[in-house]
């Protein structure tokens, strides 16, 4: 792999990555942070859609303890098994699966991640546990991937006038954010790995619906590739590396349009894509730039900057990619116009980057420690 902007002197590909003391302290600090920031029920809670879902919970809480059960901490496992109470609370849907927060319906995105905490606190055998396949099941899409809604539920939520007759095919098609993500539990793993090889672009990543940064959806599949074995793979994991190579600046971070100078959730799901080849010299030299570059971001109380952003599109659009008006919602003025479609949101709290880069540093850590 060859890219001049990223090319180092070999003592510095022999570094790989920055010092593991200050990485174990960087991973303390976050750790510490996200245990703080729990409700005093003890959700995690980010996002906010005044005017429409209100703030994320279900979601949030599984994905953030999803990640904190990869971190070896004695602090942690306790915060896990409440989480899990929390979620199986949660019961009131018939499908048997979770949604954003209470008022939504199911939703394939927030039913794996609370799976896959599940199965962290060895409850995935347990009876809640295995509804919520069932409903997971259930979205399974012809094309081999996972819709995010099914339509019956999603369209009598929204309840929107103007919306009654239209077309609902972009939320419940396959979205291969949701599909790569699902395909992190084993009893989804194979059944997914097809369409995840047929959704991959020319250029090796692979796009998400529901989350502009394409980062985030490309390293969710290429570790699925990844953990297939399958020699057949290799090449696909090879392309999705070289596209992050691409997206890395000399400095070590990628650029977005709303972060020129770095995104940090951005940044931190091209660390974990690089982290798949271990072996070339300049995938190692841009790991060790994009973790530094992580930890001098960390704030004073373990956090990171906000810059998950999520948008949403209209029910119909299948390519949100290709749709030109974008706005962010807290920018939008009060009033009839101040819709969530079309709009991105951000997570105010900071929790869901905070977990992003707390799991891609973890990660880098296990690499160095081998």
């Amino acid at each position: 792999m060859k890219s001049q902007s990223l090319q180092k002197s070999t003592s510095q590909d022999k570094l790989q990555f920055s010092d593991l003391d200050q990485l174990s302290k960087s991973i303390n600090a976050a750790v510490t942070f996200l245990l703080e920031t729990r409700t005093p029920e003890g959700w995690w809670q980010d996002y906010n859609f005044p005017q429409a879902a209100s703030i994320g919970d279900e979601w949030v809480t599984g994905y953030v303890g999803t990640v904190l059960s990869e971190v070896p901490d004695t602090r942690i496992h306790s915060a896990l098994l409440q989480a899990w109470e929390l979620l199986k609370t949660r019961d009131h849907r018939p499908s048997g699966g979770w949604g954003y927060n209470y008022k939504l319906c199911t939703d394939a995105d927030t039913t794996g991640w609370a799976l896959q905490l599940a199965a962290a606190v060895g409850a995935s055998d347990s009876e809640r546990a295995q509804r919520a396949k069932l409903a997971l099941a259930s979205q399974l899409q012809p094309d081999g991937g996972l819709s995010t809604f099914r339509e019956e539920p999603i369209r009598a939520y929204i309840k929107v006038p103007d919306l009654a007759k239209v077309s609902f095919a972009g939320w419940c098609s396959s979205h291969a954010c949701v599909s790569a993500a699902v395909a992190r539990l084993p009893e989804f793993h194979s059944r997914l790995l097809d369409y995840l090889r047929a959704t991959q672009t020319s250029e090796g990543n692979w796009k998400g619906y529901w989350w502009p940064d394409h980062e985030y959806t490309t390293a969710l599949a290429a570790e699925a590739l990844a953990a297939s074995g399958e020699a057949s793979d290799k090449p696909r994991i090879e392309q999705a590396v070289a596209w992050g190579l691409k997206r890395l600046s000399p400095q070590g971070f990628v650029a977005t349009s709303r972060h020129p100078n770095g995104s940090t959730f951005a940044t931190a799901w091209c660390l974990r894509l690089l982290l798949l080849n271990t072996d070339d010299a300049e995938v190692k030299a841009a790991t060790a730039a994009a973790t530094q570059w992580l930890l001098e971001q960390q704030k004073l109380n373990g956090s990171w900057e906000l810059s998950a952003y999520l948008r949403i599109p209209f029910p119909f659009d299948p390519n949100p990619d290709e749709f030109p008006r974008w706005r962010y919602y807290v920018e939008i003025e009060e009033g009839d116009n101040k819709r969530f479609e079309g709009s991105i949101i951000f997570d105010h709290n900071s929790i869901f980057t905070t977990a992003t880069v707390l799991s891609s540093l973890q990660k880098a850590a296990q690499v160095l420690e081998k």
